[in-house]
């Protein structure tokens, strides 16, 4: 059973169709889906809930181009969003934490990050769009799975120990790029 509902992505209203959730994560088993969306057919976007004790959450994903390209505004690509809202539907955190996106035509470029959940938020909304000029975005394989929030790669310089909290580093640490190929 499909449950179509409106969204907004980038003011354009898309028709979502939410199938069963995936049993490695948070976000909708695609079946094996690999969809192609265009300007005129821009995405999908997920609202999910967040548990209080979810530090951190893994986003891995596929993604490739074909012929994209970039429209009026800088943004306006092929790309994976993530944003993170409290209770009153207000994004909290950084407005776009590291976004990943793709131009041109690409191969599959594989997507693996893990985003620190700002404190305050209650919701995380991911999408997977093309938002440019022209040309296909396609992204298969999407997972998101909820973490400690700990760095889990050897970093250059130790971390203050207050900069995964409300100190003063934690604006400036909400994203940590774990790899991408």
């Amino acid at each position: 059973m499909k449950i179509e509902l409106p969204i907004m992505i980038a003011a354009v209203a898309v028709a979502l169709a939410l199938p069963a959730v995936a049993a490695d994560g948070l976000l909708p088993d695609w079946g094996g889906d690999v969809p192609k969306f265009t300007p005129a057919t821009p995405g999908r976007q997920y609202a999910i809930d967040l548990k209080p004790e979810w530090r951190g959450l893994r986003l891995r994903a596929e993604m490739r181009a074909t012929d994209i390209r970039r429209g009026k505004e800088g943004w306006n690509t092929g790309r994976i969003t993530i944003t993170f809202h409290d209770a009153a539907g207000k994004l909290v955190g950084r407005r776009y934490p590291l976004q990943q996106e793709v131009l041109g035509t690409t191969d599959w470029k594989k997507v693996d990050h893990e985003y620190l959940v700002p404190r305050g938020a209650v919701k995380v909304h991911v999408g997977f769009c093309n938002l440019g000029a022209s040309g296909i975005a396609e992204f298969r394989a999407p997972s998101l799975v909820p973490t400690r929030g700990w760095i889990t790669q050897p970093c250059d310089a130790k971390a203050p120990p207050d900069c995964l909290d409300d100190g003063p580093f934690a604006p400036a640490v909400e994203a940590i790029h774990v790899s991408q190929t």
